[in-house]
């Protein structure tokens, strides 16, 4: 199985093309010190790092903020991002996603090189927690190295707290979590008027699958189409961007010679936040078995696959859905190498 599919650069893929998102009711703060309410544009982590879209209340007309031409902007009962300048050999603006406002300030981004957690240096500079990720050659092999660089600089920021120098040893690779306990402890040790500190969290989300029963056709020569049956189970993945579901399930279909051609869809599938009519985009792979009659199974490994489609809204919890996927196995199928698998279904999600 090729497992370079469900790798960062993936999800990067949807964050960068499918970034168009819903309108989120917040706030936006100017540096005169108004709060101007209305709806901001919920992007994905890494445009929402760069730009600020927002409607107002009176208009429907967007405004387009960059950092530092506002003081920061927010969602209602939400994310908090704030105009700061990231040291570096490269400096630059961003919006930075408030973790924790304490005695120590901790922050976040997202760019195409991956994720960026920041301290803060002084009111309006932050700077990186490192992350040395590097591999090394021995025997002809590659080694990953576990990253060490952060520890030092830990424990150096928080320097004059001796007592958590035991817990940075404690972090493997920064993430959030060990980040925002630390940056929570720290203030605890060190606050002296008594005022806890905030925690910005992101909205917590329920576990949610939509669960669809398939029927369509399918087709291996584009002339013939089949019966093709089954079940969809579709993930909901909204710690990596709440329009984006994993797909998944079992499909099969009876072929000539064959008794069964089944397959089982492995992708990343992102549905557009659109109010009734809901396009949809996926990509991933597809893992192929054939069965034939006199008891002779062969199993193909993932291959590409692309879905596109869209679902229409019947309530908040069932939609009719519509497919069509192209399947490239690489491999011959009575006998004809590397072609198309054409197919179109339709089915009812079950929201759960």
């Amino acid at each position: 199985m090729k497992s370079y599919f469900f790798t960062p650069a993936l999800l990067l893929l949807f964050d960068l093309t499918f970034a168009q998102s819903d309108l989120r009711s917040g706030f936006i703060y100017t540096h005169s010190g108004d709060t101007l309410i209305g709806s901001i544009q919920l992007n994905g982590d890494i445009k929402i790092s760069q730009e600020c879209i927002f409607y107002s209340n009176n208009t429907n007309e967007p405004q387009s903020y960059l950092p530092f031409a506002i003081k920061g902007y927010q969602f209602e009962n939400g994310r908090y991002f704030v105009s700061r300048n990231v040291k570096g050999q490269n400096p630059k603006a961003i919006f930075a996603e408030y973790l924790v406002d304490g005695e120590k300030d901790l922050f976040y981004y997202r760019d195409k090189k991956g994720s960026h957690y920041l301290l803060s240096e002084t009111d309006s500079t932050l700077i990186e927690i490192p992350l040395d990720t590097r591999q090394v050659k021995k025997n002809n092999k590659q080694y990953f190295v576990p990253p060490t660089r952060h520890i030092g600089f830990l424990k150096y920021y928080f320097q004059d707290t001796p007592k958590i120098h035991k817990q940075i040893d404690q972090i493997k690779s920064p993430d959030r979590q060990d980040l925002i306990k630390l940056t929570k402890d720290y203030h605890q040790l060190v606050c002296e008027n008594g005022i806890e500190c905030i925690e910005y969290k992101k909205r917590k989300y329920p576990i949610s699958v939509a669960i669809q029963p398939y029927f369509g056709y399918l087709s291996l020569d584009s002339k013939h189409f089949i019966p093709h049956y089954g079940g969809i189970a579709h993930f909901w993945l909204p710690i990596a961007n709440e329009n984006l579901y994993f797909r998944t399930g079992y499909l099969f279909s009876n072929w000539g010679d064959f008794t069964r051609l089944s397959k089982v869809p492995i992708q990343l599938e992102y549905v557009f936040p659109f109010k009734i009519i809901k396009p949809k985009l996926g990509f991933g792979m597809t893992i192929f078995q054939q069965k034939a009659q006199e008891g002779y199974i062969e199993s193909m490994p993932g291959t590409m696959a692309i879905t596109s489609g869209f679902l229409m809204e019947l309530n908040k919890s069932i939609y009719l859905d519509f497919t069509a996927t192209f399947e490239n196995p690489g491999l011959p199928i009575i006998d004809k190498p590397n072609y198309w698998i054409y197919s179109f279904g339709t089915g009812i999600w079950f929201k759960f």
